[in-house]
């Protein structure tokens, strides 16, 4: 006959009931639900230093019972646990998570760097007693020195408050993956920074950026070339000396395609959309609802992991129109521009710009979402709707998105755009407005 196994009995507290060894020691248990199992430990009753059972719900020994109660109080707080949370492992850990979500590589780096950082200051055990107080004194006199730079100088906010933020992120993955009962850098403290205002561009620019002029430069800068040499009887040299330009930039631009510039269309999508540049990198056809005038962008592509429905505006669906469509789960984009990094998108974007005469400025592809959001509220909608629009979560960050809506309200106004529509390639249709009522 099998041989049934006691089952433990334990109150709600998670401390089980103590149990009398055959050698004379009470061993205690405390239940750890991290890795759901007991953390054990025996002691020896000393009946004759005046132990008593008063006050104690059973029998057993009061330095078992304090422990006990010691130990549960300290997996509560996350300060103890039976599974040890190592700095290195989780941060490896952590930073896998980050790169299979195709972050960009810059933001790895800087992750690298912090849980570096924080194990050069002493940090190994997460359950360490203190851990915050630690980081907290080491982040006061932190130095930095990038690149260049011969003398460190004192790290400003903003670099402080970034390392808080990995590594509250970190701990808030270590508490989901079950490595800690709490964040262990949650009670860090961030630094007061100065805000800065995000730069947006303006609708001279934009007009430029989404313009057909744009699109065919590449096309038009064939033509012009040709139309030179034919000047110069088909002389090469000749023409690259009248146009101020080495030999070898004539063979090239005569070999360079002349198709539409392909970053034309993702700088379309991102100026009409507002959406992320890893979003708009992964968007398809079958994700256009031309009939429903949406793009319907799934969660497992989006940062908030929620559905977005991006509204289509009347000019982006005429280009989208005149697009080749393609079949089945192809990207919107070319493959080659599909397939690259956030980093190396940003410096074609930056490149883009500048070849249009357009001075970045510092303005990245995200400043993109910043007019897009700006430009929704300055056209009359509400935060509500920005939301919906962009696929934001809160109305506290529409509302930091929509700081730089006074740049464009006037102008907008003076054009009379349409409410929540761009008119950037086109003059907004003429709507006669009554006044009073019937």
């Amino acid at each position: 006959m099998p041989r049934l196994r006691k089952s433990t009995t334990r109150n709600r507290d998670g401390i089980a009931a103590p149990e009398r060894l055959p050698s004379g020691k009470w061993r205690y248990r405390v239940w750890d639900p991290n890795v759901r199992r007991y953390l054990a430990a025996t002691f020896v009753r000393q009946d004759g230093r005046g132990e008593s059972d008063e006050g104690r719900r059973e029998n057993g020994t009061a330095e078992g019972d304090a422990w006990a109660k010691r130990e549960r109080a300290r997996m509560v707080l996350g300060l103890s646990s039976s599974k040890v949370a190592n700095l290195a492992e989780v941060g490896k850990a952590y930073i896998e998570h980050r790169g299979h979500l195709n972050r960009a590589e810059r933001y790895i780096d800087t992750i690298e760097n912090t849980v570096t950082w924080a194990a050069q200051q002493g940090v190994t055990d997460l359950a360490t007693p203190g851990i915050c107080g630690l980081i907290q004194s080491r982040l006061k006199n932190l130095m930095a020195c990038r690149l260049r730079q011969v003398t460190p100088r004192p790290a400003t906010p903003r670099t402080k408050n970034q390392h808080i933020a990995i590594l509250q992120a970190m701990g808030n993955f270590a508490v989901r993956r079950g490595h800690c009962l709490r964040n262990p850098f949650g009670a860090l403290e961030r630094y007061t920074e100065a805000r800065r205002v995000r730069k947006v561009y303006t609708l001279a620019e934009l007009r430029v950026i989404v313009s057909d002029a744009a699109r065919d430069r590449f096309v038009q800068e064939h033509q012009q070339l040709l139309a030179t040499i034919n000047g110069h009887g088909g002389d090469k040299a000749a023409t690259a000396r009248a146009l101020g330009i080495h030999p070898s930039t004539v063979y090239n631009r005569l070999a360079r395609r002349t198709e539409p510039d392909p970053w034309w269309i993702f700088m379309v999508l991102a100026t009409y959309t507002g959406l992320r540049s890893e979003t708009i990198r992964e968007l398809t056809w079958s994700m256009v609802d031309r009939e429903a005038r949406r793009i319907r962008v799934p969660a497992e592509i989006t940062k908030s992991s929620m559905e977005v429905r991006v509204p289509i505006q009347p000019e982006l669906d005429e280009i989208l129109e005149s697009l080749p469509r393609k079949i089945g789960k192809a990207t919107i984009l070319p493959t080659d521009i599909a397939d690259v990094s956030s980093d190396l998108a940003n410096q074609k974007t930056q490149a883009y710009l500048r070849s249009l005469g357009i001075e970045p400025d510092g303005r990245s592809v995200h400043a993109f979402r910043h007019t897009a959001v700006a430009l929704f509220t300055a056209s009359g909608l509400s935060h509500f709707s920005v939301m919906d629009a962009v696929g934001h979560s809160s109305t506290q960050t529409s509302k930091h998105y929509a700081r730089m809506a006074d740049e464009y309200r006037e102008q907008v106004r003076a054009e009379g755009w349409s409410e929540g529509e761009f008119f950037l390639r086109r003059s907004p249709p003429k709507v006669s407005r009554r006044t009073g009522s019937d």
